[in-house]
């Protein structure tokens, strides 16, 4: 199967390049071989259609764990602990360029007490001996936290469960209808005003080509300038010329300058753009 990502706008470009450096870095891991084509204005993939839906899993899941898309913050929050049936505090879960509460909902592990073999009595004596050992417990960290509005349980989970439970929400309901179509929305790439302006701006419909949604999300969450204000995302019209950009400005997602102001950033960009060997572009 030959499948070609042609130059489009600056977040597929961004997506086509990463995705190039993934499939180079990994190919040699897989069970099937693929054949790379990297030129100015196009990536051809060939691989044998049989694996298909087992190359798009693998790129996935190795993106978003080689770039951390989904992470642990500083901040705790309460979940409730399936193995010993307790209330317990645990890191908040986030992700990268998420534009969407329910994106944060949907990675979650969630069961009932019925699914727990519990009873409502076994839940409120856990909510109260949680409480003797937090007393002062308010907001994130108060137990009723952990319980959603249709009485499911929080569970408290690894990142490795998270990652599993991100890629079968992200696919879900394409994956059920079994269709080549993934419905256009936040968990692909929504601009971090919150307006649907990212859809309208490639003219879309509802629905887009999984490829593709791989590619936009790729390009949307990794390689881009960041601070407090702002995103910047190389582009040229030179897919070749927009690698070596990029491997010159050397991007990645972790905050590693401050600026006079206090402005965490990935990159000192204005430092690096004014550095003579990038004048060539």
């Amino acid at each position: 199967m030959e499948k070609v990502f042609y130059i489009k706008d600056f977040i597929f470009n961004n997506g086509i390049d990463l995705l190039y450096d993934l499939l180079e870095k990994e190919s040699s891991n897989f069970k099937f071989e693929i054949d790379l084509k990297l030129s100015s204005s196009r990536l051809i993939l060939n691989f044998n259609d049989n694996f298909k839906k087992e190359l798009l899993t693998n790129i996935f899941k190795k993106f978003v764990e080689d770039e951390n898309i989904i992470f642990e913050t500083r901040n705790e929050r309460v979940y409730f602990n399936d193995q010993t049936n307790r209330f317990v505090r645990g890191k908040k879960i986030d992700i990268i360029g998420k534009s969407s509460g329910n994106d944060i909902k949907n990675i979650y592990s969630y069961k009932t007490a019925k699914e727990l073999n519990l009873t409502q009595a076994n839940i409120d004596d856990a909510e109260k001996e949680y409480l003797v050992r937090y007393p002062d417990s308010i907001g994130d960290l108060h137990p009723s936290k952990a319980i959603s509005g249709n009485n499911k349980l929080t569970i408290h989970s690894n990142l490795e469960t998270i990652r599993e439970n991100f890629y079968n929400y992200f696919f879900k309901k394409a994956n059920k209808e079994k269709s080549d179509k993934l419905e256009f929305d936040s968990k692909i790439h929504l601009f971090e005003n919150g307006q649907n302006s990212f859809t309208d701006m490639l003219n879309s419909d509802k629905k887009i080509d999984y490829w593709n949604a791989l590619v936009y999300f790729l390009g949307s969450k990794s390689r881009k300038f960041f601070n407090l204000d702002f995103f910047i995302f190389p582009n040229s019209s030179d897919l070749l010329i927009l690698k070596k950009f990029k491997k010159e400005l050397n991007l990645d997602n972790k905050i590693q300058f401050i600026d006079g102001k206090s402005t965490s950033s990935n990159i000192d960009f204005f430092l690096k753009i004014k550095c003579k060997k990038l004048l060539y572009f």
